[in-house]
């Protein structure tokens, strides 16, 4: 209500100031309609009347009559030019007083109706403020993306006559991804998978792709991508996690529960997919009845510190996982998790010290040192170990 009051006073506001300058120019013009020159003429009349009368009573004598006759009878003649002037300004006058008055009813009576109705249609009290800094930061995402859209266009129009650069699908995929484009982004990687060959990544963000264009559904197709690249790199978390989604997906929630906790023995207080694998591992759970995980789950617990407790946590583990190895050395997931955790607590020397040790124990097995050496490229250390 009191919006819609503060409405009819700003209208109010508005309606004077376009109706005043109106009203009194209307007045104006009353005043100056009221002044006729047909009582000047009828007064010079009577005027030479009298001096003939003068004249006859020997109050004037004959000169001094033609020199009044003269005078008067020129502000007679200046008199009548000027009454007729005024009969046809009268004339004109009516008319624009005819358009005045259309004009003060289209003012008070229109022009609220037309920004009412309007208002009606378009407005929204209720819109909330957007404050400076917001509005900027749209134009900049609005700008961000425009030169998003201009870069696909270009690279679109490249590969279009160049349909084996890998660069140019390498540089589209991802950003077709980004942009909702997921049947476009499948076509990318699998342009990738086919000119550059297989590798976990490249199988990887293949299989994602298409379950993003089924809305989430792992497929037949990308349930084989994702096992295809979980074998070249068993510790990889993105296949694994996308074929435990599969498993919740096909109720098979018993191989679902172990895949899940196994997934998240390996989780870090910066994996952001941690939160996500826990909440499929307890549906996963309640369909069969079982309680949530208990807190004691390496991956509940570390989510429940603090940033400077869950570090202080994974460096105790990782200790731990160290002098377990001192003693049974011959345990490949353990040194492929040692490694991994050394390089996610930002030590690279000491990652680099476990992964040669460990090519050192497993030299006689090459199965071992292709697994090692895989891990060794995805974690960046394949430069320092040569």
């Amino acid at each position: 209500m009191l919006f819609w009051i503060v409405v009819a006073i700003m209208i109010g506001c508005a309606l004077g100031l376009a109706i005043l300058p109106l009203l009194l120019r209307h007045k104006n013009a009353e005043v100056l309609e009221g002044t006729s020159y047909d009582g000047d003429v009828a007064v010079f009349k009577d005027q030479l009347t009298e001096i003939d009368r003068d004249l006859k009573r020997g109050v004037l004598n004959e000169r001094d009559a033609e020199s009044a006759r003269a005078e008067i009878s020129r502000r007679l003649i200046e008199a009548n030019r000027k009454a007729k002037i005024d009969s046809g300004t009268k004339t004109s006058g009516d008319k624009r007083n005819l358009f005045r008055n259309a004009a003060l009813i289209f003012s008070g009576a229109c022009v609220p109706a037309i920004a009412i109705a309007m208002y009606v249609n378009i407005g929204n009290p209720n819109l909330a403020d957007q404050p400076l800094q917001a509005r900027l930061a749209n134009q900049q995402k609005s700008g961000d993306d425009t030169k998003i859209l201009d870069l696909v266009e270009r690279v679109e129009t490249h590969l279009s006559g160049n349909p084996d650069d890998s660069d140019g699908w390498e540089v589209v995929a991802p950003v077709y991804q980004r942009l909702g484009r997921y049947d476009d982004a499948v076509r990318a990687f699998e342009n990738l998978v086919r000119l550059r060959g297989e590798s976990e990544d490249r199988l990887s963000n293949l299989g994602e792709a298409i379950v993003l264009s089924q809305e989430g559904v792992v497929t037949q197709r990308a349930e084989t991508l994702f096992k295809r690249a979980a074998t070249l790199n068993e510790t990889a978390v993105r296949p694994r996690f996308f074929l435990a989604l599969g498993l919740n997906q096909e109720s098979k929630f018993r191989e679902a529960i172990s895949a899940w906790e196994a997934l998240l023995e390996d989780a870090t207080p910066e994996a952001a997919w941690a939160p996500g694998a826990l909440d499929q591992l307890n549906m996963a759970r309640n369909e069969l009845g079982l309680p949530p995980a208990e807190p004691d789950n390496q991956a509940a617990a570390i989510m429940s510190l603090s940033q400077q407790e869950q570090q202080e946590m994974i460096s105790v583990m990782v200790a731990g996982l160290a002098e377990r190895l001192e003693e049974a050395p011959e345990n490949l997931p353990d040194w492929q998790r040692l490694i991994r955790s050394y390089a996610v607590l930002g030590k690279p020397d000491q990652a680099a010290a476990a992964l040669k040790k460990a090519q050192s124990i497993f030299a006689a097995d090459q199965s071992a040192l292709a697994e090692l050496s895989v891990l060794s490229t995805n974690l960046g250390l394949a430069t320092q170990n040569q």
